[in-house]
């Protein structure tokens, strides 16, 4: 609905305070292009500049269709994860935090992908976030936080 409310009124600070609150909900490319509806006047504003600069961090981070960047995690279990130990199958990054209930109403799906395509090289590594808005939340919390959220999901059957 929120994104349906930008496209439909470009010029309401409405509108842009939504886009800047919920980023999480766009990919990269649809977010600059949902801002790019913005109005002139909107896009003057200090919350169009820090969209301007999500949007910039975005396009950096793994453009659509190139490899992602390596990197190492601990798993719930305090394994190290590599995301190299992963080459050569297909392997899907679910994003997620404790918080986000849209993240969370995903992983019924997503287990369900993996049970059908697991067989056939499919990996599932979920990257917990529990910093909301860049709010720096202490490490000991976060990680309380998202191992709950795991205990919530029955038989995962992929890694957190």
């Amino acid at each position: 609905m929120k994104q349906e409310f930008v496209e439909e009124h470009p010029d309401s600070y409405v509108s842009l305070y939504a886009l800047e609150e919920n980023n999480g909900m766009y990919s990269a490319d649809s977010y600059a292009v949902a801002y790019g509806k913005l109005s002139d006047r909107l896009k003057k504003t200090n919350a169009a500049e820090s969209i301007r600069s999500r949007i910039a961090a975005l396009k950096k981070l793994t453009p659509v269709g190139m490899a992602a960047q390596n990197f190492t995690r601990k798993d719930q279990n305090g394994r190290t994860i590599r995301l190299s130990d992963y080459r050569g199958k297909l392997v899907i990054l679910d994003f997620w935090g404790s918080w986000c209930g849209a993240c969370r109403q995903s992983h019924p799906h997503l287990k369900q992908l993996y049970a059908q395509y697991k067989d056939k090289g499919l990996e599932i590594i979920g990257v917990a976030n529990e910093n909301v808005h860049g709010q720096k939340t202490p490490l000991s919390r976060s990680k309380a936080a998202w191992l709950a959220a795991i205990k919530k999901t029955i038989s995962t059957g992929f890694m957190y």
